[in-house]
C-alpha cells in the first residue's frame, strides 16, 4: 500500500516525501519504531513516528510516581531515534524541555559512532559538537 501511495504522489509531482509510522498504543511503540526501520530499509524515504501522546493517554503510568510521565516519553523518543527515526512528533512544544536533551544525547551517541565509520554530520551546529 505504501509503494502505491508513494508512486502516486511522485506522479502527482510531490517531491519531498516524509513517511510516518503509526503508534496506537503504549505496547504498539515497537511497531511504530520498527515500521521507521523498515520504511527507510524498503523506500528509502525520510520516515518518523509518534510515540509521546500515547505515552500521555497510558493509565497505569501515574503508578511509577511523579516523572515517570515525561522518562518515558523521553525514553519512547531515544527509542525511535536508535531504530533511524529522521523525524520525531514529540507533542506540544511544552515537553521540548523534557525530551530535547535526551534526544540531542543521543543524536550526539548515533553521530560519535557514525564517525567511526567515516560518516560526520553535516553541521557544525550538530549536538555531537554542542553536547558532548
Amino acid at each position: 500500500m505504501l509503494r502505491r501511495l508513494l508512486e502516486e504522489a511522485e506522479r502527482l509531482g510531490v517531491e519531498n516525501l516524509l513517511a510516518l509510522t503509526p503508534v496506537l498504543d503504549v505496547p504498539s511503540i515497537g511497531f511504530g519504531v520498527r515500521g521507521v526501520y523498515l520504511v527507510k530499509e524498503e523506500f528509502g524515504v525520510p520516515t518518523g513516528t509518534v510515540p509521546v501522546g500515547v505515552v500521555g493517554r497510558w493509565r497505569k503510568i501515574e503508578e511509577f510516581g511523579g516523572d515517570a510521565k515525561k522518562v518515558c516519553r523521553a525514553g519512547a523518543l531515544a527509542l525511535a531515534q536508535a531504530m533511524g527515526a529522521d523525524f520525531l512528533i514529540y507533542g506540544s512544544v511544552a515537553k521540548a524541555r523534557d525530551v530535547f536533551p535526551v534526544c540531542a544525547m543521543v543524536d550526539a551517541v548515533i553521530a560519535y559512532n557514525a564517525k567511526s565509520m567515516g560518516i560526520k554530520p553535516l553541521t557544525k551546529n550538530h549536538p555531537l559538537y554542542r553536547v558532548l
